[in-house]
């Protein structure tokens, strides 16, 4: 059990380089009353606790498996599932090995874990989903960057699960992909990038940006409704799901989805130039006719990619982002916490306020995740990068050293309409 300091604006401060991992979602569920996290804590391990909206109070901090990565990578951080009958299921550590997988005891508790087989020998980036006959979907790499994507699917409460069904592979290249939740309860959405393993680094070389669903049969469909053959392989995407072209020598990353409650969704990706340290944040709707794209903000690194997004059916938008507050490329990810909205479905932004900010705190921040079913005080959580950050002075220029595995002082936050909910 960890008890962190009291009286700030975080919940824990215990947490890993990748607290919170905005390639794996969700990580926070709300479930009749009670905000539930899990974040990557000490040792990588996935480290469990909820907020109590009525009694407003925190509960002790549990952790609920070994992840046997260690202190060496922080690849496998956990993602959340809570059933209907409120037991919690975590998925965790793997990077291109076994996923590991544990389900609580008893419903809405906490306390005590049971180990469960596990799910595939070779995993990275689960991505839970809850439908809402009780199906659990779970989508994932089946290894590494060259490898397909792919979804199970378990109809029994998470003690059985399928065969892996691949559903989109663009080998020997890679794809990068993002899951949400439809708002009918019957859809996925996913948007990819391509990976293209051809250059090098790989993580200035993911772009374009494409866009799929799995309809209320599980059949994948692109944007106007044509069947996909799986695995959605390159020539496919780019003649089907393409929702926009980054090409060299400018690049993205994977990019975030919301859904409104008639579940149109909305894409928010990057776009620019790594060797410029310059990159735009922007968002896309679908028109009926094609994707319509419209800037939202700029930013400075080639990881500020991950963001919470929050449409409705009036045409307002607001999406936590992560924008400047880095004065180097060197971190690749990390900066100033803000709040950006649109009135009129994408077309123009303004930026309601800063969150938090570097400037205010000495710290970068990182992944705003959207909270499942989130209650109106508790929306996202997200966590410090490289707080504590070493610095070495080379030829005279500060040198920023890059983030580490084993460093577990990180800070993480749920934030809502009234503020941080912050351990008091």
């Amino acid at each position: 059990m960890t008890i962190p300091k009291k009286g700030t604006e975080w919940f824990a401060d215990d947490g890993a380089s990748h607290a919170i991992y905005g390639l794996i979602r969700p990580q926070a569920w709300h479930h009749e009353g009670r905000t539930y996290i899990v974040y990557m804590g000490k040792m990588n391990a996935p480290q469990i606790t909820y907020y109590d909206h009525a009694q407003r109070q925190w509960s002790q901090i549990v952790p609920a498996g070994v992840n046997p990565l260690g202190d060496k990578d922080t690849h496998g951080a956990p993602a959340m599932l809570i059933d209907r009958e409120g037991f919690i299921l975590l998925f965790f550590g793997s990077h291109g090995g076994a996923q590991k997988y544990v389900r609580s005891k008893r419903p809405g508790d906490i306390t005590e874990w049971e180990p469960m087989p596990d799910i595939t020998g070779s995993g990275t980036y689960p991505f839970p989903v809850l439908m809402a006959d009780g199906t659990m979907l779970l989508f994932m790499r089946k290894g590494w960057h060259d490898s397909p994507w792919f979804e199970i699917r378990s109809d029994d409460g998470g003690l059985s699960w399928s065969e892996p069904k691949d559903i989109a592979s663009f080998v020997p290249q890679g794809i990068y992909a993002s899951f949400w939740p439809g708002s009918d309860g019957r859809t996925v959405h996913c948007t990819f990038v391509h990976d293209d393993l051809t250059q090098t680094p790989e993580w200035e070389n993911r772009r374009h940006c494409f866009y799929m669903m799995r309809d209320v049969d599980g059949r994948w469909k692109s944007v106007k409704g044509d069947a996909l053959d799986l695995p959605v392989g390159i020539e496919t995407a780019f003649g089907k799901c393409l929702v926009a072209r980054t090409d060299p020598p400018t690049h993205g990353n994977v990019g975030c989805i919301g859904v409104d409650q008639n579940n149109r969704p909305t894409i928010v990706f990057l776009h620019g130039e790594v060797s410029k340290a310059d990159f735009t944040l922007k968002c896309a709707r679908w028109t009926g006719t094609g994707w319509a794209i419209w800037n939202i903000t700029r930013t400075d690194d080639a990881f500020d990619n991950y963001c919470a997004i929050f449409p409705d059916d009036n045409d307002r938008i607001r999406v936590y982002l992560i924008a400047g507050g880095s004065d180097t490329t060197t971190i690749k990810r990390g900066g100033d916490l803000q709040l950006w909205s649109s009135e009129d479905g994408g077309r123009t932004w303004n930026k309601e306020k800063d969150i938090i900010t570097r400037a205010e705190t000495s710290e970068l921040y990182a992944n705003p995740d959207a909270v499942v079913h989130g209650h109106p005080d508790g929306r996202i959580v997200f966590c410090s990068w490289h707080h504590g950050i070493t610095k070495n002075i080379i030829n005279g220029k500060v040198i920023l050293k890059g983030y580490r595995s084993d460093d577990f002082t990180h800070r993480v936050f749920l934030f809502g309409d009234s503020g941080f909910l912050g351990r008091a």
